[in-house]
């Protein structure tokens, strides 16, 4: 016999007993036995025999299936098989078969196992409570008077890891063979909280997201998905915590999971999406809460002006617009002031100068604001406004371009004085060149009068030389000494003898 798995409902179930026999073996019969989960003994529940023509379906079997079609025990085939219809819960126990032989004993094959499927139902809902720790919420367990196996008791594994044991799979029958299984009704015990006063969301509060459901067999898991304006965010979230329980009499499983994260404005109307996840599962099996709706303080608003101008001009500039833009839950109230006076001028969004004239420059501020849990948010933002008479605006301009004429003008006189300072610096730069050369030739005339030895001259003249440290000084000194009409008249004497000599 070979292991069945198949969902809960479906018709042909087949239970087949193979055999092989030696030829001298002679089989007397076939016998399906299914296990008494109660007492962990297997019972007879149907039998095929060489020596009755009809097949039989026993009392245990009756129980288990109802009605069922036994194939008759024949030496030309290999297989006897059990068929049954509507698969349920209770056909889920291990089955094996005996082969009687004339004598011998009888044969016993392996425990085989039926699994019984069961596709998950559509999450019930998934609604948002305040506390993590208060998950106290609506609830609704299955409960049911039947003694509680521990035999096989299923282990499911959480999303996160964390292996949490269920209460086994429960049995019912009226049969009296099938001992410790009474007849049971399954119900539902529903217990509704009182709803308590919810303070609101803000920003950065911790939420919590419970979502239940019936989720079948195999247990299915839940996902936490973020729905905003109309997409699926990118990020899905895994289960901050599970329960799980078997549902008495479905063999399937009641999942209870919840999703902890922090809310940003950002999480303003955005809906959790809760999805179940199962290889039975049909499409579009998830559920939606109710929109998110966070709370957060107002922003710093931003000022702006229209036209943006640095300057406006009275009757040619007509009005003038500042918006004041925020944001905020509660949406943001605003209060427009001007200068330091303490009324308001307006409490809209946009503030709308008219006709303007030069009494409404000034320094215009927006206040915003909003109250969450009985505190109140503000947030500030100025703006100048200059606006000039259209005669003053001339003035200006006239006076703009008078003081560039100036400029220029004293550019180019200064231009002037440079160019001529500049020539008459190099003129006199000329004529102190020439002049020193006038001096050094004297003073090599003075070196050789005809009285006066040239060595000696020369000698004085070198001592002279090192005593002054400008060559100006030591022109003057020799000016000091000798007058011009002396010079000139030793000059001649000197060169009248030099001409002779020759």
């Amino acid at each position: 016999m070979t292991n069945i798995s198949e969902i809960l409902g479906t018709d042909g179930i087949k239970l087949r007993c193979l055999y092989t026999k030696d030829p001298d073996d002679q089989v007397s019969g076939i016998n399906f036995l299914a296990e008494n989960v109660s007492t962990e003994t297997f019972i007879n529940i149907a039998e095929s025999s060489i020596f009755s023509p009809y097949t039989k379906l026993l009392p245990y079997g009756v129980y288990l299936f109802g009605s069922a079609n036994i194939s008759k025990l024949s030496d030309s085939q290999s297989e006897v098989v059990l068929t049954f219809n509507n698969l349920k819960c209770k056909h889920e126990r291990n089955y094996k078969c005996t082969l009687s032989v004339h004598q011998a004993a009888p044969t016993h094959s392996a425990p085989m196992d039926i699994f019984v499927g069961v596709p998950p139902t559509k999450p019930e809902h998934v609604v948002v409570i305040n506390s993590p720790m208060d998950v106290s919420t609506t609830t609704a367990k299955p409960s049911v008077s039947t003694p509680i196996s521990s035999k096989n008791e299923p282990t499911i594994t959480s999303p996160g890891g964390n292996t949490i044991k269920t209460t086994p799979l429960y049995n019912f029958g009226s049969s009296p063979v099938d001992d410790g299984i009474p007849n049971t009704t399954l119900s539902y015990n529903k217990t509704v909280q009182k709803a308590k006063k919810e303070k609101s969301i803000i920003e950065d509060d911790n939420i919590t997201f419970k979502c239940s459901g019936n989720v079948g067999k195999p247990a299915a898991i839940f996902i936490f998905q973020k729905f905003l304006e109309g997409h699926i965010q990118s990020t899905t979230y895994d289960v901050t915590t599970t329960t799980i329980e078997e549902i008495p009499g479905n063999c399937s499983y009641y999942r209870t999971s919840y999703l902890t994260f922090q809310v940003t404005a950002e999480d303003n109307n955005a809906v959790i999406r809760c999805v179940i996840v199962s290889p039975l599962a049909e499409e579009n099996m998830f559920v939606d809460s109710e929109q998110i709706e966070v709370k957060y303080h107002v922003r710093i608003p931003t000022v702006t002006k229209y036209p943006d101008k640095h300057e406006y001009i009275a009757g040619v500039d007509s009005s003038i617009t500042l918006t004041c833009t925020s944001d905020g839950n509660p949406k943001p109230i605003y209060h427009w002031y001007k200068d330091n006076h303490g009324d308001i001028i307006s409490i809209a969004e946009n503030l709308t100068l008219m006709n303007i004239n030069t009494t409404d420059r000034g320094l215009y501020t927006c206040y915003v604001s909003n109250t969450i849990n009985g505190l109140t948010f503000t947030e500030v933002a100025s703006i100048e406004v200059n606006i000039m008479n259209e005669e003053n605006e001339v003035k200006s301009t006239t006076s703009k371009n008078n003081c560039s004429v100036q400029t220029s003008e004293i550019k180019k006189d200064n231009t002037s004085v440079i160019v001529v300072g500049a020539v008459s610096g190099s003129i006199i730069l000329v004529l102190c060149v020439i002049l020193f050369g006038v001096l050094q030739n004297k003073n090599k005339t003075l070196r050789c009068p005809h009285t006066v030895n040239c060595r000696n001259i020369t000698e004085t003249n070198v001592n002279t030389t090192q005593q002054h440290n400008s060559p100006y000084d030591g022109v003057g000194h020799v000016l000091d000494v000798h007058n011009y009409d002396e010079l000139s008249t030793r000059e001649h004497q000197y060169t009248n003898t030099n001409l002779m000599s020759s």
